[in-house]
Parts: structure tokens; sequence; C-alpha cells
């Protein structure tokens, strides 16, 4: 679960990616003229909301943990371990979809 700086660091990105170099806004969804902050302010609510039921895991952490699990899974030399990495693989190709795992061409 993401922090509240954090939550407020990617509730600034979204912002400043529906915002043109003169702070205007330039997304459909936003329909009133408001400095970028309050945008922030609103994305920041969206998220918090969004985070009661799901949640939001940077894919870098995913893919890194995807990797480890699926190295692990033919590296290690006990039958234990190699079931417990296969399971963990499979796991999160189940929950954030086979297409983040595929590699980029």
């Amino acid at each position: 679960m993401p922090t509240p700086e954090e939550i407020k660091k990617i509730a600034a990105e979204i912002a400043d990616t529906l915002y043109n170099e003169d702070r205007t806004y330039n997304h459909h969804l936003w329909w009133s003229v408001e400095p970028k902050e309050r945008k922030a302010e609103e994305v920041d609510d969206i998220i918090n909301v969004i985070l009661r039921n799901y949640c939001i895991v940077p894919k870098s952490k995913v893919q890194r943990e995807y990797k480890k699990s699926y190295s692990a899974a033919f590296e290690h030399t006990t039958c234990l371990d190699r079931q417990y990495a296969r399971g963990r693989y499979q796991v999160l190709r189940e929950l954030f979809g086979k297409s983040l795992f595929e590699e980029e061409k």
C-alpha cells in the first residue's frame, strides 16, 4: 500500500500529465479550469477511494518478483523450493495478467 506521500506524488504526476505547459487542462474528463495543484488534490482523493478496494503496486516491483520466482523455479535443487517458486510466479501471472511479464520487443 502506498504511503500518503507516495499517493500525493502519484497524484501530482497524473495532474502534470493532464495539463499543458501553459497550466491549462488538456483532458476531456475535467471540464473546469483550475490550478494544477487543485487537480492534484482531487486526484489524491480519487486514488484514496480506489485504494479502499484495490492495490497499487509499481509494475517494476511485480516484474522483479516474477523474474526472481521464475528463475528460482528452475535453479533451486530441492523439490520444495521449486514448487514454492512456481506457485509464486503462477499467482503473480494470475493476479496481474500474463502480458505484464512478456518481454517487450
